[in-house]
């Protein structure tokens, strides 16, 4: 076999290797940032922090692997090209240096670049199955080291569906979790309509899937007071008001599109003023 087919065999050969780390890999990466972002956004912290983290997660992990993919690509494409292959084989093979990087130079331009190729191939006969064993050895490396750390990101990443499922719904639905719709409606509950002037009020916020809700009121005549609400593990928050002096409006909120709101009468307490009675007695 001539030595420049055993040079473009091998080439192609180790291209084949290469497209499994180049593939992998980046998948890999994509998979592992997902993971570390659902765990960063479940239990419903997705509500409370910025809207824009799912979209920003998806644009990071694709870009990170892309930009990884591409460095790989050009990697592996470079220890594949035939002139590294035939490079590699001179230092393996014990060839002189340029004998076979000046042949495909000059390939196929005549009857002594076929002669030297003959001649080449004759001595490179013994090792046309493997003329260059290490070379091939480190993309193998590189073949089973992606095979491997992609098993466990796999691994990784389905563990981390089944523990953080509040995360990856954010993360598969990104433009849902940005607008809020990806939990049940907010309502406040347990409300009174009407509270006695001074007298402390109570309420509640059915509210799941979330961890914290931010709760606002104001008297009438007012400002606005805020408070934030641990939603316990029913789904429901508290708030108590201390004091009714005038009608309050009160706002519940998630931070997203998630709202609900009240207004509730203040009446003053009834009293007993002056009474006068008139006794009318019949005559005895």
């Amino acid at each position: 076999m001539s030595v420049l087919a055993v040079i473009r065999r091998e080439a192609q050969r180790l291209r084949r290797l290469g497209f499994v780390p180049r593939t992998l890999l980046p998948v890999a990466l994509v998979l592992g940032v997902l993971s570390l972002a659902a765990g960063w956004l479940d239990q419903g912290r997705w509500l409370s922090l910025p809207p824009f983290l799912p979209v920003a997660a998806w644009v990071f992990a694709v870009g990170s692997a892309g930009a990884f993919g591409v460095f790989l690509a050009r990697r592996l494409g470079r220890r594949a090209a035939p002139a590294s292959v035939a490079e590699a084989i001179e230092q393996e093979q014990g060839l002189r240096r340029g004998a076979l990087t000046g042949l495909l130079e000059v390939a196929d331009s005549g009857v002594f670049a076929e002669f030297a190729a003959d001649t080449l191939g004759h001595r490179l006969r013994h090792a046309e199955r493997r003329p260059a064993p290490r070379l091939r050895g480190r993309i193998l490396r590189a073949t089973l080291f992606s095979l491997l750390g992609f098993s466990q990101v796999l691994a990784l990443a389905s563990t981390s569906w089944a523990r953080r499922p509040d995360g990856w719904q954010a993360l598969l639905h990104p433009l849902d979790a940005w607008r809020g719709a990806l939990v049940a409606p907010l309502r406040i509950v347990d409300a009174p309509s009407r509270a006695m002037r001074g007298a402390a009020v109570e309420l509640a916020v059915e509210a799941p899937g979330r961890t914290l809700v931010q709760l606002r009121w104001r008297a009438t005549g007012g400002g606005w007071q805020q408070d934030m609400a641990v939603v316990d593990s029913t789904g429901r928050a508290s708030l108590r008001i201390p004091a009714a002096e005038a009608d309050l409006v009160v706002l519940a909120s998630d931070g997203r599109a998630g709202r609900d709101s009240i207004v509730i009468r203040v009446v003053d307490r009834p009293f007993l003023g002056d009474v006068i009675v008139t006794a009318r007695y019949p005559s005895y």
